[in-house]
């Protein structure tokens, strides 16, 4: 997938299910693992974030030196303001991660690297600036600029 800004600024994704302008929110994501359980989540609108939301979000992207803690804390942070519904394959209790900070550690670790990849895209857009994010092209892979 390739990423495109318009003239007005827009951001374009082009894919397999053709350009479609981030503008409209990030999309309900979907997943079914190797077993056939299935699993989704549902995001909020990025129009009702606060600055604050992404204050949090870039302070946990600069939030270590060490650039997989920086990357987890980012990722982590996302769930817990992004993430407003879900169901996670083989956890059917699993609480929402602003509900239960600490609860994203288990659940299953293919569910959560399609959903890191399913963000990010839309984590990029909302964290662009200043002190956005790099992406090293790497699953998860964000580094503040200037770092190795």
């Amino acid at each position: 997938m390739s990423f495109d800004q318009d003239n007005d600024g827009s951001t374009w994704a082009e894919g397999d299910n053709g350009d479609k302008p981030f503008d409209y929110g990030i999309p309900r994501f979907e997943f079914t693992n190797r077993r056939g359980e299935k699993g989704w989540a549902e995001f909020a609108d990025p129009d009702d974030l606060s600055r604050r939301d992404i204050k949090a979000l870039r302070r946990e992207a600069g939030s270590s030196d060490n650039e997989g803690t920086a990357t987890n804390a980012f990722f982590d942070m996302a769930l817990k303001i992004l993430v407003i519904k879900w169901e996670v394959p083989g956890k059917p209790d699993a609480k929402l991660p602003r509900h239960d900070e600490k609860g994203t550690d288990s659940i299953p670790a293919p569910f959560s690297a399609a959903l890191e990849a399913h963000l990010k895209p839309h984590l990029q857009r909302l964290s662009r600036g200043e002190t956005a994010e790099e992406d090293t092209g790497q699953p998860g892979g964000f580094r503040r600029p200037g770092r190795g």
